[in-house]
C-alpha cells in the first residue's frame, strides 16, 4: 500500500493549498489572534488585522494555564497563521500584518520606517503604564508620569507629556497632515500608537488637549467604523476589551 504524501503551500494568510499525490485541493482557513479580554497588547493587532482587510478570528484563552506552555514565549498575544503556525510577540504579529499590504506596512521605505518608529516609541508608553500597573512605581513616581513636563531628563524618567511632545513633533515632521503619519493613515505603527494613546485617554481624558496633531490623529482613528467596533464589541473577539491600565 502506498502512503499518500501531503504538502502545504501558503498562498495568502487565509488560504492554504493541500497537495495530495499531485492533486491540489484548496482549503480556506483564517488566522486566529488570541489575547486576554483587556485593553493592552491585543487591540493593536486586532485593529491592524481588520484595517488590513484580513479575514480573521479572535479568541480569549479558555484556560491560560493550559495554553501558556504551548505558546512560543509563554505570553499573549499569539497569532496562528495557516501554513506557518503560531507566532508570538505583539511586534512580530504587527510586522507580519505589515508585510501583507503597503497600506499596513508603509507604501515606501520612508513610510515603513515611520511606521516602525511609531510602533517602537508607542511601546515605551506601554512599558511605563505596565510598571505602574505592576506596582513597580511608588505613588510619587506614578503620579509624576502624568504631571512631569520635563523633556530634558533621561528618557527613563519621561512622563506622558514628554512622549506626547515627541510624537507631536514627529507628526509635524512627517508632513502628511489630516491626522495621518503616513499616506494610508493606518499602518501597523499607527494602529499601535492609537491604542496606546487610547490607554492614556481612558486614564486622563484631557491629556491630548495641548497636542493638536496627535488629537487630530486620535480622533480620526476613533471615528473609523473598525475602531468603533473594536471598542464596542472587540471586533471578532467574543467580547469587548476591558480597561487595564489605571492612574
Amino acid at each position: 500500500a502506498q502512503v499518500a504524501r501531503f504538502s502545504n503551500i501558503l498562498l495568502a494568510p487565509h488560504l492554504v493549498v493541500l497537495q495530495v499525490e499531485g492533486t491540489i485541493l484548496a482549503m480556506t482557513t483564517k488566522p486566529k489572534l488570541t489575547y486576554f479580554p483587556v485593553f493592552a497588547k491585543g487591540p493593536p493587532a486586532a485593529l491592524a488585522l481588520e484595517l488590513g482587510g484580513i479575514d480573521w478570528e479572535g479568541e480569549f484563552p479558555g484556560s491560560w494555564a493550559e495554553m501558556k506552555p504551548t505558546t512560543p514565549f509563554l505570553e499573549l498575544p499569539v497569532l496562528d497563521i495557516p501554513g506557518i503556525g503560531m507566532i508570538g510577540t505583539e511586534a512580530a504579529i504587527l510586522n507580519y500584518i505589515g508585510t501583507l499590504s503597503p497600506e499596513m506596512g508603509g507604501a515606501t521605505p520612508a513610510e515603513f520606517l515611520v511606521s516602525q518608529q511609531l510602533l517602537a516609541h508607542a511601546e515605551d508608553i506601554y512599558q511605563k503604564l505596565a510598571l505602574t500597573k505592576r506596582g513597580l512605581f511608588d505613588e510619587e513616581k506614578a503620579k509624576s508620569f502624568w504631571t512631569n513636563k520635563d523633556t530634558t531628563t533621561h528618557n527613563k524618567d519621561f512622563g506622558v507629556f514628554a512622549y506626547l511632545t515627541t510624537f507631536e513633533a514627529f507628526y509635524t515632521k512627517c508632513g502628511v497632515g489630516n491626522g495621518n503619519f503616513t499616506t494610508s493613515g493606518k499602518t501597523v505603527g499607527e494602529c499601535k500608537l492609537w491604542a496606546m494613546l487610547h490607554c492614556c485617554v481612558m486614564i486622563q481624558p484631557e491629556c491630548l488637549e495641548d497636542f493638536g496633531g496627535l488629537k487630530l490623529f486620535y480622533n480620526r482613528f476613533l471615528a473609523m467604523e473598525e475602531t468603533k467596533k473594536l471598542l464596542e464589541s472587540g471586533l471578532r473577539f467574543p467580547g469587548p476589551f476591558k480597561q487595564y491600565f489605571l492612574a
